[in-house]
């Protein structure tokens, strides 16, 4: 993730910090944050994507993109992600260690 985004602050999350340490974001439960994908997409003029949950994650409660999972035709970018803690645990999650969605295409 690059950004993360609560209700009220923004936090640009690199992968490592300035010491080389892994960074991290914890998501309480209950908790709602947007994220930024690192990865740029681009759906062909002919298809269509929808971004999902993994079910690694989602048995821990944590739920992708639920109001607007679709990429439409021709979308070029990243991808910002809605991510609902819905479980009893605080969830951890690592740039580029954690890959919580998924992408399916459909022609």
């Amino acid at each position: 993730m690059l950004g993360v985004t609560g209700i009220s602050n923004t936090d640009d999350l690199t992968a490592k910090d300035a010491f080389g340490n892994r960074r991290s974001f914890r998501l309480r439960p209950d908790g709602f944050v947007l994220a930024v994908t690192l990865e740029k997409i681009r759906v062909p003029r002919d298809m269509i994507a929808r971004v999902e949950g993994r079910s690694t994650y989602a048995r821990m409660g944590l739920s992708m993109h639920e109001t607007a999972p679709w990429l439409q035709p021709g979308w070029d970018g990243p991808i910002i992600l809605e991510i609902k803690n819905n479980g009893p645990l605080t969830i951890e999650l690592t740039p580029v260690v954690d890959m919580p969605c998924q992408l399916t295409f459909f022609s």
